[in-house]
């Protein structure tokens, strides 16, 4: 999984950072990539995805895609601290998944309550 986002995000250049690159923390890093597997299963399940939804994860976490790709660069020269980095990906994504598998309709809206019976006990 984490080879086939490297090779994704097209990792060319050999330098990791450029003055105008500053590398995304672990943790925003970490959200970024949740984030965009979860759209990548979206993906495969509806076909498609919206215009610039790549983009729109970014900027929620405030983050450059240059840096972004400075930081994947960065990863892939640091192999044992990408792992690490990824395990905390996989973790929070089986998190979820069990989170759905015990409850499919957490995130659903609820229903507004019934207002035509009366919950008070008539005398």
């Amino acid at each position: 999984m984490s080879a086939l986002l490297l090779a994704s995000a097209g990792l060319t250049a050999c330098s990791s950072f450029s003055s105008n690159n500053s590398r995304v923390p672990d943790t925003t890093m970490t959200k970024v990539l949740v984030e965009l597997h979860l759209a990548n299963a979206r993906r495969s399940h509806v076909g498609t995805l919206p215009d610039g939804l790549k983009d729109s994860v970014f900027a929620r976490h405030d983050v450059q895609r240059s840096d972004f790709e400075a930081t994947l660069r960065h990863y892939s020269r640091n192999p044992k601290a990408f792992d690490a980095l990824y395990n905390t990906v996989i973790d929070t994504l089986k998190a979820i998944e069990s989170r759905l598998r015990q409850n499919p309709y957490d995130d659903a809206p609820q229903p507004p309550p019934d207002r035509g019976s009366s919950s008070a006990p008539s005398e």
